[in-house]
């Protein structure tokens, strides 16, 4: 199995990529290029297998609240093998960004109620925030005081991974001159979720209208913004990995497909330029793996994601991803473009994340302002 930088740091890792590799391999794989399983987006009895045979989502959870105690950098594997599948799930929204976000801003009595469900798999969690949340005007969504502890948000927001299934949904919300963030169950009253058609048919998304849905606070009144974003150099540094999987397997269906499609009597890959374009996806998919694992390194050095770090793996992955995804449907030719390949799954992967954690036009300046690289 091929591994990457990251992956190999322990042998536990390895044989954690092992172990996920097999069981994504058996049940995802094999099925049909409609991912979604059911009406939520994703089969709960392949993230209950996950939570129980491995415990994924609660690898990186506390032992006192339910979980095993890891570090958020031995769920990397995790994320790269399931990038390689394209595996629909909410693993990116509950384990790479609503959990990290709960242990970062949440108190410690609703980290206590909120994260043994969270880790058993019992439950997921999507967190919904807003493009620009000092917007003071009617757009987004609000919060008014409802009671003792008790709050209400009114309002409409979109592109929510995973919201449409979520058990929990945290809520960044104006709380007059503040930015909150919010505790809504999926069940509560006056709460409408819509799912949305987007290009990654692999990944759910929904729109969530709130209609003076009941909400209690996460933590404080006060620095939820703060939090979030530290809670997406997390999600970041995930997403970063899944992306190189992805990329990784554009390659390996690129390399496959050259060696057994033959014209004028010889494989495709004996061809200058097809090698070329296979060469040019390796390099890329190599500097990707070894940013994501130098931002893993300085993660367990630190214990929290390094911005600089975090943020060029982000890029670099990312932009391996688009460079893979497109450079092997040009491998692949016409049958790329068919619905019973999965090339083109790739390349809607590859569009929608460039603005899954807001537009990489704002990583590139972050990436920029970190590096201290004042442009002329």
């Amino acid at each position: 199995m091929t591994t990457s930088p990251f992956m190999q740091q322990t042998p536990e890792r390895t044989e954690l990529a092992g172990a996920i590799r097999r069981l994504l391999d058996q049940h995802v794989s094999s099925r049909s290029e409609d991912d979604t399983g059911s009406a939520d987006g994703f089969d709960r009895r392949i993230w209950q297998l996950l939570a129980e045979s491995i415990g994924v989502p609660a690898m990186a959870i506390p032992e006192d609240v339910g979980g095993v105690g890891f570090g958020f950098a031995d769920l990397l594997p995790v994320f790269e093998e399931a990038g390689r599948v394209l595996y629909g799930s909410p693993l990116l929204s509950s384990v790479g960004l609503a959990t990290p976000l709960i242990r970062l801003a949440a108190d410690a009595g609703t980290a206590t109620r909120l994260l043994p469900d969270l880790a058993s798999g019992a439950s997921t969690a999507a967190v919904a925030w807003l493009e620009n949340p000092t917007d003071r005007s009617s757009r987004g969504v609000h919060a008014r005081i409802a009671g003792s502890k008790q709050f209400a948000l009114s309002g409409h927001t979109t592109h929510v991974i995973d919201g449409y299934s979520a058990d929990i949904l945290l809520v960044l919300a104006r709380l007059g001159e503040q930015t909150a963030i919010f505790v809504v169950e999926g069940t509560a009253p006056g709460l409408l979720r819509s799912p949305m058609d987007t290009i990654d048919l692999s990944r759910s998304q929904a729109s969530l209208t709130f209609d003076v849905v009941p909400a209690v606070l996460l933590g404080e009144a006060q620095g939820g913004m703060e939090a979030l974003g530290r809670a997406q150099d997390y999600a970041a540094l995930a997403l970063a990995a899944e992306s190189t999987g992805a990329a990784r397997r554009c390659l390996e269906s690129a390399v496959e497909y050259a060696k057994s499609r033959r014209q004028f009597g010889q494989p495709i890959g004996a061809f200058q330029a097809v090698k070329h374009r296979c060469a040019e996806m390796w390099a890329s998919v190599e500097t990707a793996a070894a940013l994501v694992g130098e931002a893993s390194r300085a993660l367990e050095t630190h214990g929290v994601p390094s911005p600089l770090d975090t943020t060029h793996a982000l890029i670099a992955a990312v932009d391996a991803l688009d460079f893979c995804a497109q450079e092997s449907m040009r491998v692949h030719g016409g049958i790329s473009f068919t619905w019973e390949h999965s090339a083109h799954r790739y390349y809607r992967r590859a569009r929608s994340v460039q603005t899954l954690l807001g537009p990489m036009s704002r990583h590139r300046e972050r990436l920029t302002a970190l590096s201290g690289i004042h442009p002329n």
